[in-house]
Protein backbone atom coordinates (compact mmCIF):
# COMPACT_ATOMS: atom_id res chain seq x y z
CA UNK A 1 0.00 0.00 0.00
CA UNK A 2 1.44 3.40 -0.59
CA UNK A 3 0.67 5.80 1.33
CA UNK A 4 1.25 9.81 1.11
CA UNK A 5 0.78 12.50 3.36
CA UNK A 6 1.10 16.05 3.46
CA UNK A 7 -0.21 18.05 6.69
CA UNK A 8 -2.45 21.31 6.34
CA UNK A 9 -5.85 22.07 8.36
CA UNK A 10 -9.23 19.96 6.89
CA UNK A 11 -12.36 21.45 6.45
CA UNK A 12 -14.72 20.13 8.15
CA UNK A 13 -17.94 21.96 6.92
CA UNK A 14 -20.06 21.17 3.66
CA UNK A 15 -21.16 24.23 3.06
CA UNK A 16 -18.23 25.55 0.96
CA UNK A 17 -16.88 22.97 -1.80
CA UNK A 18 -13.49 22.30 -2.61
CA UNK A 19 -11.85 23.67 -5.67
CA UNK A 20 -12.42 21.62 -9.38
CA UNK A 21 -10.16 19.29 -9.22
CA UNK A 22 -7.90 19.65 -12.10
CA UNK A 23 -8.13 16.78 -15.08
CA UNK A 24 -4.01 16.37 -14.70
CA UNK A 25 -4.09 16.50 -11.03
CA UNK A 26 -6.47 13.09 -11.25
CA UNK A 27 -4.28 11.79 -14.17
CA UNK A 28 -1.01 12.11 -12.00
CA UNK A 29 -3.44 10.34 -8.90
CA UNK A 30 -3.98 7.61 -11.21
CA UNK A 31 -0.59 7.06 -12.49
CA UNK A 32 0.72 6.43 -8.84
CA UNK A 33 -2.18 4.19 -8.12
CA UNK A 34 -1.94 2.12 -11.20
CA UNK A 35 0.48 -0.61 -9.89
CA UNK A 36 -1.67 -1.02 -6.92
CA UNK A 37 -4.87 -1.48 -7.92
CA UNK A 38 -4.00 -2.83 -11.78
CA UNK A 39 -6.58 -0.76 -14.04
CA UNK A 40 -7.49 -2.77 -17.28
CA UNK A 41 -4.81 -2.01 -20.10
CA UNK A 42 -7.75 -1.02 -22.08
CA UNK A 43 -8.99 1.90 -21.90
CA UNK A 44 -13.24 2.54 -20.49
CA UNK A 45 -15.90 4.18 -23.16
CA UNK A 46 -18.71 6.54 -21.76
CA UNK A 47 -19.93 6.50 -18.82
CA UNK A 48 -22.69 4.73 -16.48
CA UNK A 49 -23.86 6.59 -13.85
CA UNK A 50 -26.16 5.41 -10.77
CA UNK A 51 -26.93 6.55 -7.50
CA UNK A 52 -27.66 4.55 -4.23
CA UNK A 53 -27.14 3.77 -0.53
CA UNK A 54 -24.50 2.19 0.68
CA UNK A 55 -25.21 0.60 4.20
CA UNK A 56 -23.67 0.50 7.42
CA UNK A 57 -23.53 -1.98 9.86
CA UNK A 58 -25.95 0.06 12.08
CA UNK A 59 -28.42 0.19 9.37
CA UNK A 60 -27.84 2.99 7.92
CA UNK A 61 -27.80 3.78 4.42
CA UNK A 62 -24.80 6.52 3.01
CA UNK A 63 -25.49 8.28 -0.30
CA UNK A 64 -23.45 7.27 -3.34
CA UNK A 65 -22.85 8.06 -6.89
CA UNK A 66 -21.43 5.06 -8.82
CA UNK A 67 -19.92 5.91 -12.18
CA UNK A 68 -18.65 3.01 -14.63
CA UNK A 69 -17.35 2.57 -17.74
CA UNK A 70 -19.62 2.05 -20.68
CA UNK A 71 -17.18 -0.59 -22.47
CA UNK A 72 -16.13 -2.63 -21.66
CA UNK A 73 -17.74 -4.61 -19.23
CA UNK A 74 -16.48 -4.67 -15.83
CA UNK A 75 -15.16 -5.62 -13.24
CA UNK A 76 -13.29 -3.04 -12.49
CA UNK A 77 -10.65 -1.70 -9.94
CA UNK A 78 -12.50 0.68 -8.05
CA UNK A 79 -11.33 4.51 -6.68
CA UNK A 80 -13.43 5.22 -3.75
CA UNK A 81 -13.73 8.99 -3.00
CA UNK A 82 -15.92 9.69 0.69
CA UNK A 83 -16.34 13.54 1.00
CA UNK A 84 -17.79 16.12 3.49
CA UNK A 85 -18.35 18.28 0.47
CA UNK A 86 -21.46 16.36 -0.98
CA UNK A 87 -21.15 14.34 -4.12
CA UNK A 88 -21.11 17.38 -7.03
CA UNK A 89 -17.70 17.91 -5.84
CA UNK A 90 -16.34 15.75 -8.41
CA UNK A 91 -17.90 16.29 -11.54
CA UNK A 92 -19.27 14.70 -14.84
CA UNK A 93 -16.19 15.56 -16.17
CA UNK A 94 -13.54 14.16 -13.94
CA UNK A 95 -15.63 11.35 -13.14
CA UNK A 96 -15.13 10.26 -17.33
CA UNK A 97 -11.65 10.89 -17.25
CA UNK A 98 -11.81 8.05 -14.47
CA UNK A 99 -13.62 5.61 -16.78
CA UNK A 100 -11.72 6.24 -19.53
CA UNK A 101 -8.81 5.06 -17.77
CA UNK A 102 -10.50 1.59 -16.99
CA UNK A 103 -11.50 2.55 -13.76
CA UNK A 104 -14.87 2.68 -11.69
CA UNK A 105 -15.38 5.21 -9.05
CA UNK A 106 -17.47 5.76 -6.08
CA UNK A 107 -18.36 9.09 -4.45
CA UNK A 108 -19.59 8.93 -1.13
CA UNK A 109 -21.03 11.40 1.57
CA UNK A 110 -19.85 10.92 4.67
CA UNK A 111 -22.21 10.47 7.46
CA UNK A 112 -23.91 13.90 8.79
CA UNK A 113 -22.33 16.17 6.34
CA UNK A 114 -25.25 17.64 3.17
CA UNK A 115 -27.94 15.10 2.36
CA UNK A 116 -26.50 12.26 4.56
CA UNK A 117 -27.99 11.25 7.46
CA UNK A 118 -26.38 10.73 11.19
CA UNK A 119 -26.81 12.55 14.14
CA UNK A 120 -23.29 12.48 15.85
CA UNK A 121 -19.99 14.76 15.39
CA UNK A 122 -18.59 14.56 11.66
CA UNK A 123 -15.94 11.81 11.57
CA UNK A 124 -16.64 10.14 14.53
CA UNK A 125 -17.93 7.04 12.33
CA UNK A 126 -15.15 6.96 10.35
CA UNK A 127 -12.50 5.20 12.75
CA UNK A 128 -11.96 2.02 13.96
CA UNK A 129 -15.03 2.45 17.28
CA UNK A 130 -18.20 1.27 17.16
CA UNK A 131 -19.15 2.49 14.01
CA UNK A 132 -16.39 1.93 10.99
CA UNK A 133 -18.03 3.52 7.87
CA UNK A 134 -15.27 3.52 5.75
CA UNK A 135 -14.52 -0.53 6.45
CA UNK A 136 -18.03 -0.66 5.79
CA UNK A 137 -18.27 0.84 2.70
CA UNK A 138 -14.84 -0.62 1.23
CA UNK A 139 -16.41 -4.45 2.25
CA UNK A 140 -19.57 -3.43 0.08
CA UNK A 141 -17.82 -2.16 -3.18
CA UNK A 142 -15.89 -5.44 -3.05
CA UNK A 143 -18.84 -7.31 -3.08
CA UNK A 144 -20.50 -5.65 -5.81
CA UNK A 145 -19.98 -7.81 -9.21
CA UNK A 146 -18.77 -4.85 -10.78
CA UNK A 147 -15.55 -4.67 -8.90
CA UNK A 148 -12.55 -6.99 -9.12
CA UNK A 149 -11.42 -6.85 -5.93
CA UNK A 150 -8.89 -4.04 -6.39
CA UNK A 151 -10.12 -0.87 -4.33
CA UNK A 152 -7.86 2.91 -3.72
CA UNK A 153 -8.65 5.45 -2.05
CA UNK A 154 -8.21 9.13 -3.05
CA UNK A 155 -8.93 12.74 -1.67
CA UNK A 156 -7.48 15.95 -0.28
CA UNK A 157 -8.18 17.47 2.85
CA UNK A 158 -11.26 16.46 4.74
CA UNK A 159 -11.73 13.55 1.79
CA UNK A 160 -7.69 12.63 3.14
CA UNK A 161 -8.44 12.52 6.41
CA UNK A 162 -11.36 9.83 6.20
CA UNK A 163 -8.82 7.90 4.37
CA UNK A 164 -6.66 8.05 7.15
CA UNK A 165 -9.44 7.25 9.40
CA UNK A 166 -10.22 4.10 7.64
CA UNK A 167 -6.17 2.51 6.91
CA UNK A 168 -6.05 1.09 10.66
CA UNK A 169 -8.61 -1.35 10.05
CA UNK A 170 -9.00 -1.48 6.36
CA UNK A 171 -9.68 -4.55 4.88
CA UNK A 172 -7.16 -6.41 2.40
CA UNK A 173 -9.18 -5.41 -0.54
CA UNK A 174 -7.66 -1.76 -0.15
CA UNK A 175 -4.89 -1.93 -2.00
CA UNK A 176 -3.88 2.02 -2.06
CA UNK A 177 -4.73 5.08 -0.93
CA UNK A 178 -3.67 8.87 -1.79
CA UNK A 179 -3.79 11.22 1.09
CA UNK A 180 -3.36 15.38 -0.42
CA UNK A 181 -3.21 17.77 1.99
CA UNK A 182 -4.56 16.81 4.62
CA UNK A 183 -3.36 15.91 8.55
CA UNK A 184 -1.89 13.04 10.18
CA UNK A 185 -2.12 13.48 13.73
CA UNK A 186 -5.07 15.50 14.42
CA UNK A 187 -4.06 16.87 18.11
CA UNK A 188 -1.13 18.34 17.20
CA UNK A 189 -1.53 19.46 13.35
CA UNK A 190 -5.23 20.12 13.19
CA UNK A 191 -7.25 20.51 17.15
CA UNK A 192 -4.05 22.13 18.60
CA UNK A 193 -1.82 23.59 15.85
CA UNK A 194 1.07 25.00 17.51
CA UNK A 195 0.07 24.13 20.59
CA UNK A 196 -3.04 26.61 20.79
CA UNK A 197 -7.19 25.36 20.21
CA UNK A 198 -8.13 25.76 17.09
CA UNK A 199 -12.25 27.32 17.96
CA UNK A 200 -13.18 27.25 14.66
CA UNK A 201 -12.90 23.10 14.32
CA UNK A 202 -14.82 22.82 17.32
Amino acid sequence: MRLTIQAAPVDRTCSQGLAPVPRRVIGLVLGMMLWGIGAETSLGLGVREFSCGVPMRDGVCLPAEVYLPRVPRGPYPVILVRTTDGREAVRMEQARYVCHKGYALVVQDVRDCCNSPGTQMLFLSDGWGELRDGHDTILWIAGQPWCNGNIGTWGPSAMGFTQLLMAPDAPACLRAQHVVMSFSDMYGQAAYSGGALRKELV
